[in-house]
């Protein structure tokens, strides 16, 4: 009996949002509310993270999200950085009522294509992702 209650509880409704999730809202309300005005532009992903403290895998991963979305715009070079778009897309202030399942088939596809390059990969690929992790995380790397 008691392993069937510890089951139940294991497979209760999740209401905590994953980190990535959070980062989401947080920066689209944000966005919405007008605490991040259009043009305005954000910390480094570098800060950003540490500033969330979440990993900068899961920062891109939100940026990218709200870049796609339209909600932010990356640009590089030498006056480059992530700014708030001039006008976000959605007028009525509100995200799509199903975002939570699109960024939920998202995880769920990036995830396996991850699981799947993880069993093929050769180690002359995992060496070469290995450096360029370290490019991605040396200092001004993604800021110049």
């Amino acid at each position: 009996m008691e392993s069937a209650s510890a089951l139940r509880a294991v497979f209760e409704p999740v209401s905590a949002p994953t980190t990535f999730e959070e980062t989401v809202e947080r920066l689209g309300t944000a966005i919405r509310t007008g605490l991040l005005p259009p043009g305005s532009r954000l910390p480094p992903e570098r800060d950003l993270a540490d500033q969330f403290g979440i990993a900068r895998s899961t920062l891109r991963q939100a940026l990218t999200t709200l870049v796609q979305s339209g909600y932010l715009v990356a640009l590089r070079g030498r006056s480059g950085g992530t700014f708030v778009t001039a006008a976000p897309p959605l007028g009525s202030g509100k995200l799509p009522a199903d975002w939570r399942e699109v960024l939920a088939t998202r995880v769920a596809v990036e995830c396996g294509a991850a699981v799947l390059a993880a069993e093929r990969g050769s180690p002359e690929a995992f060496a070469r992702m290995d450096e360029l992790i370290v490019q991605m995380d040396a200092p001004g790397a993604f800021d110049s």
